[in-house]
């Protein structure tokens, strides 16, 4: 009998603190992917920016070369 209780016991614990490290690594993943996706919207940003000044300067570029065409 007791040792029914005390393996309840160390299971019942033993669930507890699972779940318990299972909430904050679930938090600490949800926090860097969170930091993650800010960093890759920075980087679209970037990446958006310098594609418009590309486009601009090729279009520069083209009618520059008719110029002197």
């Amino acid at each position: 009998m007791t040792t029914e209780l005390v393996l309840a016991i160390g299971i019942i614990i033993g669930l507890a603190v699972g779940l318990l490290i299972d909430r904050n690594a679930r938090r600490e993943r949800d926090e860097k992917i969170a930091e993650l996706e800010g960093g890759l919207n920075v980087n679209r940003n970037v990446v958006k920016s310098l594609n418009e000044d590309n486009v601009r300067l090729i279009k520069r570029l083209s009618k520059n070369e008719q110029k002197t065409d």
